[in-house]
């Protein structure tokens, strides 16, 4: 569900700079912000509300719904379990890269990893991958 969004993507049709805001699902309040928002959409409309404004306000209203129906089913993960999936994603993120990367550079056979002919492909590899995980973390830590 977590990459579902609705009809209108806010995200493409933002300017440079403009600001959003975004509300997740597992937020108990979202549910009456989203009908907040629609139902003082159809206030401030009243009477000259497009087809288009209409189906706008009609797929917030069913989006707080689905929300509801999410929140009944959401049990929060452990910190220590989302921690856990980060750091994998990670790694697979930084491998991925990684072997791009090094594949650019040194063509997409490399023998294996105990052949010395090929052995800077491989350190390539790992230096990308480890600059990657550092650079990962340090935005994080930023975020944080």
């Amino acid at each position: 569900m977590s990459n579902e969004h609705g009809v209108y993507d806010c995200y493409n049709k933002a300017q440079d700079g403009e600001p959003i805001f975004v509300l997740l699902g597992r937020d108990p309040e979202a549910p009456k912000c989203i009908r907040d928002w629609a139902l003082a959409r159809v206030q401030r409309h009243l009477g000259s509300l497009s087809r288009e404004e209409l189906v706008k306000v009609n797929n917030a209203w069913h989006i707080a719904s689905d929300m509801e129906v999410f929140q009944a089913d959401y049990k929060p993960i452990p910190a220590e379990v989302a921690r856990n999936v980060r750091q994998e994603r990670d790694e697979k993120f930084a491998s991925t890269i990684a072997d791009r990367i090094s594949s650019v550079a040194f063509g997409d056979h490399p023998t294996n990893e105990y052949d010395t002919t090929t052995v800077s492909f491989f350190d390539l590899r790992n230096i990308v991958h480890n600059v990657i995980l550092d650079v990962v973390e340090k935005a994080r830590l930023k975020l944080l």
